[in-house]
């Protein structure tokens, strides 16, 4: 069983992670701002976004990612938070939540899967 103690240690370190590639994700002058905000996330829970729409919404968001300078420190960020929603260093979460996966599976740890 694991102590309290134990857990709350881990969170520290996990909050403590989670910040420092927050501060090394906006210190890499990412491209995306106050003003592109839109476009990396999806309208809130009480609007409506056709498929078509929201399609065209993340290849916009994607094409900023593209030559961004902080997409290295942006995507280790989403790879660590594994975002529910929007793009991030040019991945929507889904995509973000498969590579996590991915990454995660014997196939992607680069050992032989029989």
């Amino acid at each position: 069983m694991t102590s309290l103690s134990t857990l709350r240690r881990v969170y520290l370190a996990q909050k403590a992670h989670r910040k420092a590639l927050r501060v090394a994700m906006f210190a890499a002058g990412p491209a995306c701002d106050d003003t592109t905000a839109d476009l990396f996330t999806a309208p809130d829970a009480f609007e409506s976004e056709p498929d078509a729409v929201r399609e065209e919404r993340e290849a916009a968001a994607k094409q900023i990612c593209a030559a961004c300078p902080a997409r290295a420190e942006c995507l280790a960020y989403a790879l660590f938070t594994r975002p529910t929603e929007g793009v991030w260093a040019g991945l929507t979460a889904e995509e973000i939540r498969a590579l996590s996966l991915y990454r995660r599976s014997p196939a992607g740890s680069g050992q032989e899967v029989a």
